[in-house]
């Protein structure tokens, strides 16, 4: 949705309040609530369904529904494609389109005559790219990987996998309080 937003700010300032009006913005927040929804509807719905045993302990400062699999008894390998599959597609299905929305902006803004304009623009894109960077390869490395069980880079046990979702739920925050402050 930032990309979106940026692209038209950028791309189309004239035109910004005509383009991004009340509608727009509302299909935008359900579109992404509703992708959301419905990609992880199907993976939670068979996680729900398989048999837990052993300690129902999850070492670990917020639920993810992979975790979800340590307690399992049953045989996942299935279950783990389609999580693989999702994550995949959900991830480098935006990250595409923001990399196409980023690719016209910095064209954009490579063709504005005045150098004020041009460092105004990247200043008001930097660090939401910033902020999209850091939260996208943390999300790959944290979400996009074919199996879920404990590895030896992310034993669970040891917390070496809380690393990358510290990083993805605090900074990627603090740098966006950062793009919307200015600072």
């Amino acid at each position: 949705m930032m990309s979106c937003e940026q692209y038209v700010a950028i791309c189309y300032p004239l035109n910004y309040s005509t383009v991004m009006n009340r509608n727009v913005c509302i299909w935008l927040v359900t579109g992404s609530w509703m992708r959301g929804f419905f990609s992880i509807l199907v993976p939670t719905m068979i996680k729900l369904e398989l048999p837990c045993c052993g300690p129902n302990i999850i070492n670990h400062f917020f639920c993810y529904h992979a975790h979800l699999l340590y307690l399992s008894c049953a045989v996942i390998r299935l279950v783990e494609f389609i999580d693989f599959i999702i994550s995949l597609s959900v991830l480098l299905g935006s990250l595409l389109l923001m990399v196409i929305s980023y690719m016209y902006i910095i064209c954009t803004i490579i063709h504005i005559p005045s150098d004020k304009g041009r460092e105004k623009a990247f200043s008001t894109c930097a660090s939401h790219f910033t902020v999209v960077t850091i939260g996208y390869s943390t999300s790959i490395f944290i979400y996009v990987r074919p199996s879920q069980v404990p590895s030896l880079w992310a034993c669970p046990l040891s917390g070496t996998e809380r690393k990358p979702d510290v990083v993805l739920s605090s900074i990627t925050d603090f740098g966006g309080m950062q793009g919307h402050t200015g600072g």
